[in-house]
């Protein structure tokens, strides 16, 4: 996975130069897309068990967006190099703030089950589409001669993609394999196992895009767009599959929602800010650590 995530990072990298994309929208798009399709495959799977499919389902997008937001995006803040970790949050407000209410929404389906609420989610995606509309992009390429470089950038995005998914495969059924032998409940599984499991892409790629190449755009995209799209595929597999009863720890739904109304709060208390600071990674952090202390 490591060298998969290698790849789909410098790959990302000279697609976005060559078409001129911000770092973002390729942390939203092909990243956050390709590192969230173990959880896609896992939910599949996880859903076809009638005896705990609806609790793996509900644990391992819990446990994944939360290590996405708390985790992930923390740990890259907080191992960024002397504090450079560039603020782009206040240039994406507006994300920001459809992935707190797809946080809100996700609560919503976990305490009530299923229902016309997906209709409202779909309008958050569209919504989510259309807040990219004031980012002004220019997609023309420099040199026609470029076009075989492009194809092959594309290529090697779709080989990290595969080898990724392979990755992730291997990780979770070692994972799975690891927790029978405890005897832990299916909440326990999906939350820490196979969302710590499938979101192994997320934390590789955000790794590498911080400590290599210092890329926080393709951070905060990843995040962003990984954590829209787990509570999308969740509502789907909901729907799909007829989940309907979840073992709910309410405690672990609402530090969630805490964390992301931390995130909230940063980006409005640090707008005038260009770097956000290490101190503030730790604090993301240590909402993880009471997420795991409270399962």
């Amino acid at each position: 996975m490591y060298i998969g995530s290698n790849f789909l990072i410098s790959s990302s990298i000279n697609l976005s130069k060559k078409l001129q994309i911000p770092d973002l929208i390729i942390g939203v798009t092909i990243i956050a897309i390709a590192t969230s399709m173990p959880e896609l495959f896992v939910l599949m799977n996880s859903a076809t068990n009638d005896q705990y499919g609806s609790n793996l389902a509900y644990g391992t997008i819990l446990g994944s967006n939360i290590a996405n937001t708390a985790l992930i995006l923390g740990g890259c803040i907080l191992l960024s190099k002397k504090n450079s970790f560039v603020n782009n949050l206040t240039n994406y407000k507006n994300q920001i703030h459809i992935i707190f209410l797809s946080t809100i929404i996700f609560a919503y389906l976990s305490l009530k089950g299923f229902g016309l609420i997906e209709l409202s989610f779909s309008l958050l995606v569209i919504l989510f589409i259309l807040s990219f509309t004031n980012i002004e992009l220019n997609n023309e390429l420099n040199k026609i001669n470029e076009k075989s470089f492009l194809v092959k950038d594309l290529f090697v995005i779709i080989f990290s993609i595969t080898s990724i998914w392979i990755g992730s495969n291997l990780l979770v059924s070692s994972g799975i394999e690891l927790i029978e032998k405890f005897n832990a409940t299916s909440s326990q599984i999906g939350t820490v196992f196979l969302a710590l499991s499938t979101s192994a892409p997320e934390i590789f790629t955000s790794l590498i895009a911080i400590l290599k190449f210092n890329k926080s755009g393709f951070v905060i995209g990843n995040v962003i767009g990984s954590n829209i799209l787990n509570i999308g595929i969740f509502s789907i597999i909901g729907i799909t599959y007829n989940l309907s009863y979840f073992d709910l720890n309410v405690v672990n739904i609402l530090l969630l929602i805490a964390c992301e109304t931390y995130v909230l709060i940063l980006l409005y208390s640090i707008h005038k800010e260009k770097i956000i600071s290490n101190k503030y990674g730790i604090i993301l952090i240590l909402f993880y650590i009471i997420f795991i202390y409270k399962l």
